[in-house]
């Protein structure tokens, strides 16, 4: 006798073999993403923080002079600068990075530190309104 289809059987087996495959491989991939988005998203802070010590080059006499002071420059500001691109969005929520978001500048050891200023906050627009 001559099968010309599958058994029921053996369908079904294989319905239950790509159904294991996937509840194995779905998270994995899952998190893959998830971690390659906050990688990409500390590397866009770490631009930011980069385009602020350019911007600090750039303005020396903004630059605090003694030892624990500090100044500050804002997103904003980086953008009208040219520092930045306008459209800098965050690959883990797709928002743009908010452009009061400050970067502190401080003296320390006859040397800058940049670092954000609390936490980075988000917006849904990105361009820069006349006037910052």
């Amino acid at each position: 006798m001559k099968r010309n289809g599958f058994t029921l059987v053996e369908l079904l087996a294989v319905i239950i073999i790509i159904g294991v495959l996937s509840l194995i491989t779905v998270p994995v991939v899952d998190n893959v993403i998830k971690s390659s988005k906050q990688s990409a998203h500390d590397e866009q802070l770490e631009l930011i923080l980069s385009a602020a010590k350019e911007w600090g080059s750039k303005h020396m006499m903004s630059l605090p002079a003694d030892e624990g002071d500090t100044t500050t420059v804002t997103i904003s500001v980086l953008k009208t600068s040219g520092l930045l691109d306008v459209n800098l969005k965050s690959p883990v929520n797709d928002k743009c990075f908010s452009n009061d978001t400050v970067i502190v500048i401080t003296r320390k050891n006859n040397n800058y530190v940049y670092n954000f200023d609390g936490d980075i906050e988000y917006s849904d627009t990105c361009e820069v309104e006349d006037g910052e």
